[in-house]
């Protein structure tokens, strides 16, 4: 008898603190937005400038770039997610052929990738135009190319540009310009740090793209 009083007791209790808990939960707001994140898709393409090593920028100049990226909104004005990006880095065949005038030519482009976790924080919400701010670590790839002959015997290196995988830094700065309820435009600059790329060591990005919330 006794063990049933006190399992009788205790289900009353649990219901009661059950009932409470609901209670609250329905009561607030914001709670069923914070169980629905709003998910973004991110698209956009622009040019991309190397500000680099000599060995680099001695005969590969910038070229164009797209990006695409998936946010979460873990705040009102804080998203997070992760993206990837390409860019196109043209040969100079002027340049190289003004450096080895009696060399024939080999240009060969590159292509720059880019996977990264990133974070984005807003500003001015309640505004025509809202700034933000963002921070992105990922990993950063350069194709890589190289040209090398034997002349006389010798073995000449005329370029020799690696490929390698560095951990590289981007921060963003941009605005966003609201069209409709799910589409935005946006503009953004961007600097992005390579670390230890003997050749690939700083970039500068400009683009424009559209924000579409799914």
């Amino acid at each position: 008898m006794r063990v049933s009083g006190r399992l009788i007791i205790l289900a009353i209790i649990l219901s009661i603190a059950a009932r409470v808990a609901t209670a609250q939960t329905t009561s607030k707001p914001g709670s069923a937005a914070r169980k629905s994140p709003r998910v973004s898709l991110v698209v956009t393409a622009g040019y991309v400038s190397p500000l680099s090593k000599d060995g680099l920028t001695q005969f590969w100049k910038g070229g164009p770039g797209c990006a695409l990226s998936l946010l979460v909104r873990a705040a009102p004005r804080f998203w997070v997610g992760t993206g990837v990006d390409v860019s196109a880095l043209w040969f100079r065949v002027s340049r190289f052929q003004q450096a080895y005038p009696s060399v024939q030519a080999q240009g060969k482009n590159m292509a720059w990738f880019n996977i990264f976790m990133l974070s984005r924080f807003g500003f001015i919400p309640g505004g025509s135009v809202h700034p933000y701010v963002e921070l992105a670590v990922g990993a950063s790839r350069l194709s890589g190319a190289e040209y090398k002959a034997v002349v006389d015997s010798v073995r000449v290196t005329y370029y020799e540009i690696p490929a390698r995988t560095r951990l590289a830094v981007t921060f963003t700065g941009g605005l966003e310009i609201p069209l409709s309820g799910s589409l935005s435009f946006l503009a953004e600059g961007a600097f992005r740090y390579v670390h230890n790329d003997e050749n690939l060591g700083i970039g500068l990005l400009a683009s424009a793209g559209v924000r579409v919330i799914l």
